[in-house]
């Protein structure tokens, strides 16, 4: 127990005291301070402290086991003393009530963590100055925590790596996906996971913000369809991707891989069924007629395939909007329209295809399989009649997008 000769700031609430040390700013609160916090009587700290004497009593206050009563210091008042505690001992007496299902203890670290944490983010946005960081270890095990990479999870398909990884090594994930980087976000994963004698400690995408995932994402789906198309040929694989992307699509490659890809995808080329076949995507609002016009096209021509994204979402058993069911039914769709494609049949991507991205998305899978495009227009559909129609399909017990999603469908149009 130590007697503090220090000078300390001192503020009392209903007969709750606390107390900061002028010179460090370490705090402390009065035992009628815990107790209240933790929806228990002053008894029951005194007991638990006693217990910490000799055992320990659960895991938030392990660290204290043995010790907590040196812990103690006396503050003068009135010509006397009066004992507090640290407030890291506080906290963890309060986590422990809290894990025990005390109400009062649960309420009070909720809102302790929300005033630490909202703390924590002002001083490293700067909103708060540096003089003011309070428990500056806590916040050095904090950034501790944050700086350490995600969780390992499988990022590219196994059947896809071996083959890939025996093509073109380690280097070869960095210059198929991560090279899509922008030159600031390489440098940022350079600093937080460098490379020491060309080997990286963690994998590069356990430090992939969610945004970059998601944007690089698009990019390992269709490595691994070329993948599967590509019947074990690194020659295959590479002119696939050359085609997709365009010539010169990746500056990161040396000219020999350009020149070898141009030459391979042309001898593929002759390879492949594709004189008669095509794909043909339609573009326009929900409720515009695509569906019922494909479906018509194919009982006219049976050997042709129809493949539409809201299908697939159905059948991946998404009820609301998901990301990650998202970018599974489209690696679903792009899988089964190359299929249908190099097996020589022509396909129907019947969804909205508004957009210059998904446009740009089929006919990039057309010059993969080596076929034609076709794009059927349906915008001359009035906004107002498919809201009609689509409001008349839900009445009638189909599936409605809503006119909310119609709506900002067409304005991506415009």
């Amino acid at each position: 127990m130590a007697v503090t000769s220090l000078e300390f700031l001192r503020s009392e609430i209903n007969g709750v005291e606390f107390f900061t040390v002028i010179a460090t700013g370490a705090s402390f609160m009065s035992q009628r301070g815990i107790a209240r916090a933790c929806g228990v009587s002053e008894g029951s700290i005194r007991k638990l402290l006693e217990s910490l004497r000799t055992k320990k009593v659960s895991r938030s206050l392990e660290p204290f086991t043995g010790k907590a009563l040196d812990l103690r210091t006396k503050f003068a008042k009135n010509g006397g003393k009066i004992n507090a505690w640290p407030s890291d001992f506080c906290a963890a007496v309060i986590q422990h009530y809290a894990f025990e299902g005390r109400e009062e203890a649960q309420d009070v670290l909720s809102a302790t963590v929300n005033i630490g944490l909202t703390s924590y983010i002002q001083t490293q946005t700067g909103w708060l100055p540096e003089r003011y960081v309070s428990a500056p270890e806590s916040h050095r095990s904090i950034n501790r925590i944050l700086n350490e990479a995600a969780p390992w999870e499988i990022f590219f398909d196994p059947n896809f790596c071996r083959p890939f990884f025996g093509w073109f090594g380690g280097s070869g994930y960095w210059k198929f996906v991560y090279s899509w980087m922008t030159a600031e976000e390489k440098a940022k994963i350079n600093q937080l996971n460098p490379p020491q004698n060309g080997i990286r400690r963690h994998k590069i995408h356990q430090f992939l913000p969610e945004e970059i995932r998601d944007r690089l994402a698009p990019h390992v789906v269709r490595l691994d369809t070329f993948m599967g198309l590509s019947r074990g040929s690194k020659d295959n694989f590479r002119a696939l991707c050359n085609e997709f992307y365009g010539e010169g699509w990746q500056l990161e490659m040396d000219l020999t891989f350009k020149v070898e890809a141009i030459a391979t995808h042309q001898t593929l080329r002759n390879l492949k069924i594709m004189a008669r076949n095509k794909l043909i995507y339609t573009v326009g609002l929900q409720a515009s007629g695509k569906t019922t016009w494909a479906k018509e096209m194919i009982k006219s021509n049976p050997e042709w395939v129809q493949v539409e994204l809201d299908e697939i979402r159905i059948e991946l058993g998404m009820k609301e909007w998901s990301p990650a069911i998202e970018a599974a039914a489209q690696v679903l769709r792009d899988k089964r329209i190359l299929t249908a494609l190099i097996a020589g049949r022509t396909v129907i991507s019947s969804d909205t295809n508004v957009t210059d991205s998904a446009q740009r998305s089929l006919q990039g899978l057309a010059r993969c399989a080596g076929v034609g495009v076709e794009e059927e227009c349906f915008l001359h559909v009035p906004l107002d009649e498919c809201i009609s129609r689509d409001r008349v399909r839900g009445e009638q017990g189909g599936v409605s997008v809503g006119e909310a999603v119609i709506r900002r469908t067409y304005s991506r149009i415009r």
